[in-house]
């Protein structure tokens, strides 16, 4: 979510796949990458409502410290879908409405996660299709068709490159200390639900 935007659907746990050390690669993997490109990820305490914002200008990436490790690193992999995708928007894309870069970065998020071990859930469709409907309520599947074809490229070299850098790193990495003992999600925030 951009930071001048307000988190406004439910979000549950993820479904993890991994074991604990992975997810926790996997975190190391998309704060590499988004270090790659300049940007900061700092975890701390947000309000209730937010689970975590991209600030472009400054580049930052905040994620809320209330997420347990699993629901991080799917915070995060939105987040980086936005940095990725949205950081230089230009002209055509900035006339877009707001629903539209955000189902770009649950597209994104939700690729990057299942292809390195996140088994999805069907939540995030819902939220993706819900989004649709706002840009274009008589065919969404239409926008995220395009929005798919638009987006593919970008979310398939940064996968691989994901999961490139969690096997060449295959050590356990401790847990982010400012998450641990926070295992609920808090209500309204937006994101992959896996």
């Amino acid at each position: 979510m951009d930071a001048n935007q307000r988190a406004t659907s439910p979000r549950r746990a993820a479904n993890e796949t991994l074991s604990p050390a992975g997810v926790r690669r996997l975190w190391k993997a998309l704060e590499h990458h988004l270090q790659l490109k300049g940007y900061q990820v700092v975890v701390r305490r947000l309000e209730p409502s937010r689970c975590g914002f991209t600030q472009h200008p400054e580049k930052l990436v905040v994620i809320s410290d209330r997420l347990n490790d699993v629901q991080a690193v799917a915070r995060l992999a939105h987040e980086t879908g936005h940095v990725y995708l949205h950081a230089a928007i230009d002209e055509a894309t900035a006339e877009e409405p707001p629903a539209v870069r955000e189902i770009e970065a649950e597209l994104f998020a939700y690729n990057v996660l299942s292809f390195n071990g996140v088994k999805p859930g069907s939540e995030p469709f819902e939220h993706i299709n819900r989004w649709a409907e706002s840009v274009e309520p008589q065919t969404p599947e239409h926008v995220v068709e395009r929005l798919l074809d638009r987006t593919k490229k970008t979310t398939r070299s940064l996968r691989a490159s994901v999961a490139r850098h969690m096997n060449d790193h295959p050590s356990s990495v401790e847990p982010h200390s400012s998450r641990d003992n926070f295992s609920h999600l808090a209500p309204d925030c937006d994101g992959p639900v896996f």
